[in-house]
């Protein structure tokens, strides 16, 4: 059984970009989903996981040279996101935007029966999975990172000025 830290899913990569093991909430400028792909989930995200957090050009790189079956899949996805992006801001120059979003969801499990001895049958599970891929502009987690570090140096501040000091 998975354990929730290491599970990419929807529930724990949401609307996270993961930045130097960091996560930080950010809007994708495009999303592109496929549902329903043949494969398992599991196998998914091990190429999912690759890519989380780089650069387009860099995952496009890293997808081309997998030996994995499911980067071909999602080499399809991804460039369906940059036609989203494409489409939704004009021409965008894709060093500035990294991959932020990316997680497989399982999704119906086909059932077919292969005949065993003596009679009996057993059950063929023909998996199938959702992707989900996102992209983020860099200066957004850039800008939220920076944010998120000048508020806990606020937060450090307004707890050492308030607590009082003992003399002796």
């Amino acid at each position: 059984m998975e354990s929730l830290e290491n599970r990419s899913g929807p529930s724990t990569a949401g609307n996270v970009a993961l930045s130097n093991k960091r996560q930080v909430p950010v809007m994708e400028a495009a999303i592109a989903k496929a549902k329903n792909l043949r494969g398992s989930a599991r196998k998914a995200r091990l190429v999912l996981e690759l890519i989380r957090g780089k650069k387009v050009n860099d995952a496009k790189q890293i997808l081309l040279f997998s030996s994995k079956r499911a980067s071909h899949k999602i080499e399809k996805i991804l460039n369906s996101a940059i036609a989203n992006l494409t489409e939704k801001e004009g021409k965008a120059d894709l060093d500035n935007y990294i991959v932020s979003k990316a997680f497989a969801d399982d999704g119906p499990i086909m059932r077919r029966y292969m005949p065993r001895a003596q009679g009996r049958a057993t059950v063929v599970r023909k998996r199938t999975c959702h992707i989900t891929l996102g992209l983020s502009p860099v200066s957004d987690i850039a800008k939220s990172e920076t944010q998120k570090r000048v508020s806990k140096n606020i937060k450090k501040e307004t707890e050492t000025t308030s607590t009082p000091q003992k003399e002796s």
